[in-house]
C-alpha cells in the first residue's frame, strides 16, 4: 500500500461576530508516498487552514486525517507534537527563525527535541549547509542573512529529521523571483533525490507548476486540475 496521507470529509468554520464563515466544506484528498502536490486558490480560500489540518496543527470541525493508516487526531497532544517534529516538516512564508540563535542552532532545534546528541546534530546540519552553499553562514544570526538565505535555512530545519511528509505554506511568497527559484529548486531536488512527499500551497500559478499534481481550492471545495 502506497498511501501516506488521507483526508476524509474535512470541514472547518470560523466565526466573525455572529457570522459563521465556512472555509472548508467536505475536503477529500489522498496523498501517496512520493507525491508532489500543489494546492492553489485565492487568498482567504482556506489553503493554509487545510495545510495546518493535514499537518496536525489545527483540528478540523468534522472529518478525519489519516497518516500512515492511523487517525492523526486520535493521538494525545504530546504524541501529536512528536509526530509533527519527527515525521512532518513545515515550511512557512515567513521563516520564523529564532534571532538569538545561530543558523546552526536554528536548524538543530528539531534534533534537540528528538533527543539527538549535540555533536551528532552538528555533523548532520553541517552536511546540509554544505549542500546548499551556506556552510560559511553556520555561526551567523538570522538577521545577518538575506531573505533567500533565511528561507533556505528554514527549509533545512524542516527536513533535518528526514520527515516522510513536507508541507510548504507559500514558501516563496516573501521572496523576489531569483530567491524564490532557489527555494523551488530545493523542493524539486528533495522530491527527486530523497523521494520526499511534498504538498505546497500557493496562490501563484507559476509556483504551482513545479508539482506533478495540482488542486484548486475554491468555495470550500477541492478540485483536481491534474
Amino acid at each position: 500500500m502506497n498511501n501516506l496521507l488521507r483526508a476524509l470529509n474535512i470541514h472547518k468554520s470560523f466565526h466573525s461576530g455572529d457570522e459563521e464563515i465556512r472555509v472548508l466544506q467536505g475536503i477529500d484528498i489522498d496523498v501517496n508516498k512520493g507525491d508532489f502536490i500543489s494546492i492553489t486558490g485565492p487568498s482567504g480560500s482556506g489553503k493554509s487552514t487545510l495545510l495546518h489540518i493535514l499537518g496536525g496543527l489545527q483540528h478540523p470541525d468534522k472529518g478525519e486525517v489519516i497518516l500512515d493508516g492511523k487517525l492523526l487526531y486520535s493521538h494525545p497532544d504530546r504524541e501529536l507534537a512528536k509526530i509533527r517534529n519527527e515525521r512532518i516538516g513545515f515550511i512557512f512564508q515567513f521563516h520564523y527563525l529564532l534571532s538569538d540563535f545561530t543558523v546552526l542552532e536554528n536548524i538543530m532545534i528539531p534534533l534537540f527535541i528528538k533527543g539527538t546528541n549535540r555533536s551528532v546534530a552538528e555533523e548532520k546540519v553541517k552536511e546540509l549547509l554544505l549542500m546548499v552553499d551556506l556552510e560559511d553562514r553556520a555561526h551567523h544570526k538570522p538577521q545577518t542573512l538575506s531573505g533567500g538565505e533565511r528561507q533556505r535555512v528554514a527549509v533545512l530545519r524542516a527536513i533535518i529529521n528526514q520527515p516522510s511528509l513536507l508541507l510548504a505554506d507559500e514558501p516563496t511568497g516573501d521572496l523576489d523571483w531569483e530567491h524564490a527559484n532557489t527555494i523551488l529548486q530545493m523542493l524539486m531536488d528533495l522530491h527527486k533525490e530523497k523521494e520526499m512527499t511534498i504538498i505546497i500551497v500557493t496562490h501563484n500559478k507559476r509556483v504551482a507548476k513545479i508539482a506533478k499534481n495540482t488542486y484548486n481550492l475554491t468555495k470550500g471545495r477541492l478540485e483536481n486540475e491534474m
